[in-house]
């Protein structure tokens, strides 16, 4: 089924977890709050030349503010190139892609807020994390954060990363599957059924979800197999983003470097 990747050294103390969960919500605010550079050109067309230099000037103003806010807490350093250059990047240079991945990082962020044990409840692989449920106190400094951040136990964590995994197994599988790049029968005898059978009563057996639906994962209240583009589009970046984060808890990121996060099942 899935191939774990091995560990390549200690993981990420709860300072570094932290760090890292405030940077990445910077990141996820910006995107938030910025319109896709498309639209805003669009917009912008209809619109007198003060109209869009004060707008351009508010976002800017904006931006070196959560600029500000990270170098003043010592974070800058601490982002990885991707990182640093969209958080530069003016509203009307944002890329799609850019837009697309910072948002997504919500996911990420839900997972390391959960292994600082700041939330209770693991969101299930349909259910996509809401923001607000992962903001941080406004009033409460970074330091002050950094300074208390505890995890939860390496055990916890890692039965977690354990079902992100295997999630994510299922949605490459699905993906491959529905291009007809996986031979009907393996080299072992099995057919991809037995092996989607045998991962989904594992995966519950985990707490992946109650029971499996049709010998498949349950999601979206019925079989795996039968879920529609759209909805394989949402599990599978849900999926994607919280195997990286869990993985880099895990140790698994060459010298802990968030970008260098293998993900492969």
């Amino acid at each position: 089924m899935s191939t774990t990747p091995e560990k390549n050294g200690k993981r990420p103390d709860a300072q570094a977890v932290m760090r890292r969960a405030i940077i990445l919500t910077h990141i996820f605010v910006k995107a938030a709050s910025t319109p896709p550079s498309v639209y805003l050109k669009q917009w912008m067309t209809a619109w007198s030349p003060e109209d869009k230099q004060k707008c351009l000037d508010d976002f800017n103003d904006r931006f070196a503010t959560q600029e500000m806010k990270l170098k003043e807490a010592g974070l800058w350093d601490h982002l990885v190139e991707e990182e640093r250059a969209f958080m530069e990047t003016g509203p009307l240079e944002t890329t799609e892609k850019q837009q697309i991945d910072a948002s997504w990082s919500v996911e990420s962020i839900m997972c390391l807020q959960w292994a600082l044990g700041r939330l209770d409840k693991f969101p299930h692989y349909d259910e996509q994390v809401h923001p607000e449920t992962v903001k941080f106190e406004p009033e409460v400094r970074a330091h002050v954060l950094i300074e208390q951040a505890k995890l939860r136990p390496a055990e916890e964590i890692d039965r977690q990363r354990d079902l992100a995994e295997a999630w994510h197994w299922r949605a490459r599988t699905h993906a491959l599957l529905k291009d007809g790049k996986i031979p009907p029968v393996l080299e072992n005898g099995l057919t991809m059924a037995d092996v989607i059978r045998l991962s989904a009563a594992e995966a519950a057996r985990n707490g992946g979800f109650d029971f499996p639906l049709a010998d498949d994962y349950t999601v979206f209240g019925k079989p795996y197999r039968e879920i529609s583009a759209e909805e394989f589009d949402s599990v599978m970046s849900i999926s994607s983003e919280r195997h990286k984060a869990l993985n880099w808890l895990c140790g698994y990121a060459p010298g802990n470097q968030w970008n260098k996060t293998p993900t492969h099942t």
